[in-house]
């Protein structure tokens, strides 16, 4: 972090905190590819920071809207507290709790899975959530629904498939089959209330802090088919047995929930096949090829 960016940012915690935070140091923390993020700190006091350039304007200001929601939703899952967001020159930042990881903790995994079953027992009374958001840095419509398959549809597979195409990664084929697939969701998922969903649940954003205490954060959150967090965590290499019989045994999934990983893997595939390219695109074509 630049020395004037880093100065501003402690400027405005001291502000925002009341307390005395100069002298500061910046430790990086290396994971993921939307942000910098890293530790600020000084002798008395630290603080997780996120950094971007080029982002929407209101980038951080969804997370932070996710992180409260997640927040003061029922649960047993740590969520860390956002603690203020602005800009400085081209850059936009975001300060949150910084979390202390604990690496003694063995059963986390379960304690993980009961937690993310706790809140999806959150719910709504429609499908989506008041204002719109990101997934990772692509916008996500939430314009709320009644019926799941509507939504999953008109606000998820169809919008990202429109995107594959003007990006020159689907074909009229791949539309076609997709619009097919899409007018089978009603027969392919049961009725499901709208739950309370962290969005992006993959292995990078979760993690064991103090005291032995499971965390998840960077959500994209909505009320959605709960399958469709299951299904995330599926995806790039899954999570260990633990945390499922956490949740499966504290918020049975319906019958053939398996059957319908694949499905509701195709949106954070198609997100991933428009922002990195074309090595998504086989596991997207396997799902659609019986359309």
């Amino acid at each position: 972090m630049q020395a004037n960016l880093q100065n501003y940012i402690a400027q405005q915690i001291s502000e925002n905190q009341n307390i005395d935070f100069t002298d500061t140091r910046f430790s990086i923390v290396y994971g993921g590819d939307i942000n910098e993020t890293g530790v600020l700190y000084n002798d008395d006091f630290e603080f997780f920071v996120k950094i971007n350039q080029n982002k929407p304007v209101d980038f951080f200001e969804k997370e932070v809207h996710g992180l409260d929601t997640l927040r003061h939703a029922k649960h047993t899952l740590k969520i860390p507290t956002p603690y203020l967001h602005g800009t400085w020159d081209r850059y936009s930042f975001l300060v949150m709790e910084y979390l202390q990881e604990d690496y003694q903790e063995h059963n986390v995994s379960e304690k993980l899975g009961i937690g993310l079953a706790e809140l999806h027992q959150n719910i709504w009374d429609k499908f989506g959530l008041s204002e719109n958001n990101y997934l990772g840095s692509q916008p996500q419509d939430n314009e709320p629904k009644s019926n799941w398959a509507e939504f999953y549809a008109e606000r998820r597979l169809i919008p990202m498939s429109i995107r594959a195409m003007n990006n020159g990664y689907f074909s009229n084929t791949d539309m076609n089959k997709m619009e097919n697939l899409c007018e089978h969701l009603p027969q392919i998922f049961p009725n499901e209330a709208p739950a309370l969903i962290h969005g992006d649940l993959w292995n990078g954003n979760y993690g064991c802090v103090v005291p032995k205490q499971p965390s998840i954060f960077d959500p994209a959150i909505y009320y959605g088919n709960r399958e469709m967090d299951i299904a995330m965590t599926l995806l790039f290499g899954g999570f260990d047995a633990a945390f499922y019989d956490g949740y499966l045994n504290t918020f049975p999934l319906q019958k053939g929930w398996q059957s319908r990983v694949e499905i509701c893997q195709l949106y954070p595939l198609l997100m991933h096949l428009n922002h990195f390219g074309r090595s998504y695109y086989p596991p997207i074509q396997k799902v659609l090829e019986p359309f």
